[in-house]
């Protein structure tokens, strides 16, 4: 639920940047609605930061503000410093724009025993726009001149749709400062991007527009049924209809199953006008049996009917299938392939070896000396590892959203399993925490001898 609720998430972020603000901000309020009931308090504030954005530079600014508490309050049922500094950042700059220097210097002052000067120097140069319009509003004009120049440095490299925000706050400076030919040259730097953007969005969004993706075995088994998943995407804010799916069925394959609603043709699949509308997946489950060994290839596309009547084709990847006898021999099946043929493990790094020790007598501690149940010794989150290791964060942690190196070799040696545990403070209100897998025989060997 979390995964699909970041993407979710980066999906709202990607029409916002194309352009398509209404659909960005129902894909937000979705990730806020869901957010609520699973406790994902993260994404949420990610969500009403964007929201907040949005708002307030379309002249919203009270909806900017309460949506920018909304985020503030989420913030804190986090352990994510940076995550509470960008909250507060926001805050000191709606506040002052909003002419209420109490509640800015508030968060501003939040905001400072958060984080260290450099980081919010260097590091969060993305709201320096921010940061300067409340230098500005306080009477720094040093300060604030000094953050505007690295923010318009940051936002020359990045999109048009963040980089027209940070010219609508610049131009509120220098309009305040009486530079207002200078401001309105910001001003009409910011309206031509956002005309450029929207018309992007209506040339390239405007049309019904299909694309096809297939999710396929590569390896199947002769004579036995597999399943053929097909995605129909229309990316587009208009509806089309599906006529067919050409060139899918590879020569001498056989169709098991296929929904209701489609008709096999030769290798084709025809549909009953089927609609799809803006923005949509439409996903179908199809079953096959390739009755002889050998590779079958097939190039599908799709073709449709778009919103001015017009017969469109778009064509997919070229999907290969192999069908050979025995796929999985006696031998294979009956031996558990997770584990090593050897009772040694072999580590690839040493901090790898090192948070492997500490899991291993974390588990005789909790199961053997405590007497706790299977189910829930051993289990330890990264910090923990981290200070009882002196382990580097980032080899535990990693960055983008993948786990660290350390424990990427761990995972891939099979020899310890994850557990997100809800109700406690951390990231989104749960904690992820690590043990090794008792079930595995040389960890349990391990354990053993300790």
């Amino acid at each position: 639920m979390r995964k699909e609720l970041e993407t979710r998430m980066w999906l709202a972020q990607g029409l916002m940047i194309c352009g398509l603000q209404p659909e960005a901000i129902h894909e937000y309020s979705i990730v806020l609605t869901t957010g609520e009931k699973i406790g994902i308090f993260d994404c949420m504030a990610h969500a009403c930061w964007q929201l907040s954005n949005m708002y307030s530079h379309s002249g919203k600014l009270e909806e900017a503000l309460v949506i920018a508490l909304k985020e503030f309050e989420l913030c804190n049922k986090t352990d994510s410093s940076y995550r509470k500094g960008v909250a507060c950042a926001q805050l000191a700059y709606l506040y002052s724009i909003d002419e209420n220097l109490e509640e800015a210097d508030k968060y501003f002052s939040i905001l400072s025993k958060l984080l260290p000067t450099d980081v919010i120097s260097n590091e969060m140069h993305g709201f320096c726009s921010f940061l300067g319009v409340y230098f500005f509003a306080k009477g720094w004009l040093e300060k604030s001149d000094q953050f505007f120049k690295k923010a318009g440095k940051f936002h020359e490299k990045i999109s048009l749709g963040t980089q027209r925000y940070f010219r609508q706050n610049y131009a509120w400076v220098l309009e305040k400062q009486g530079c207002v030919d200078e401001a309105k040259t910001q001003l009409n730097l910011a309206q031509k991007m956002n005309v450029n953007l929207q018309s992007f969005a209506e040339t390239k969004f405007e049309h019904a527009n299909l694309h096809l993706a297939i999710l396929a075995p590569k390896y199947v088994q002769v004579g036995e049924d597999f399943e053929i998943r097909l995605d129909l995407v229309n990316v587009s804010r208009n509806s089309g209809v599906i006529v067919g799916l050409e060139g899918l069925i590879p020569s001498n394959a056989q169709i098991t199953s296929f929904p209701p609603f489609c008709r096999v043709q030769e290798n084709s699949i025809l549909m009953n006008q089927m609609k799809i509308g803006p923005f949509q997946v439409n996903t179908i489950k199809l079953r096959f049996k390739l009755p002889e060994i050998g590779v079958y290839e097939s190039k599908p596309s799709v073709s449709y009917v778009d919103d001015l009547e017009t017969l469109r084709v778009n064509k997919a990847n070229m999907i290969s299938i192999t069908a050979q006898l025995n796929l999985l021999k006696p031998e294979i099946k009956s031996k558990d392939i997770t584990e090593p043929a050897t009772d040694k493990l072999v580590f690839k790094s040493s901090a790898g070896e090192k948070a492997f020790d500490y899991l291993v007598n974390a588990f005789k501690q909790d199961y053997l000396a405590q007497k706790l149940p299977l189910d829930m010794s051993g289990w330890r989150t990264l910090t923990d590892i981290i200070k009882n290791t002196h382990l580097t964060l980032f080899g535990m942690y990693g960055q983008g959203g993948r786990a660290g190196k350390t424990t990427m070799e761990l995972k891939h040696m099979n020899v310890i399993e994850s557990c997100f545990f809800p109700g406690q403070r951390g990231r989104g209100g749960r904690v992820l925490k690590l043990r090794v897998r008792y079930e595995h025989k040389t960890v349990r060997q391990r354990i053993d001898l300790l």
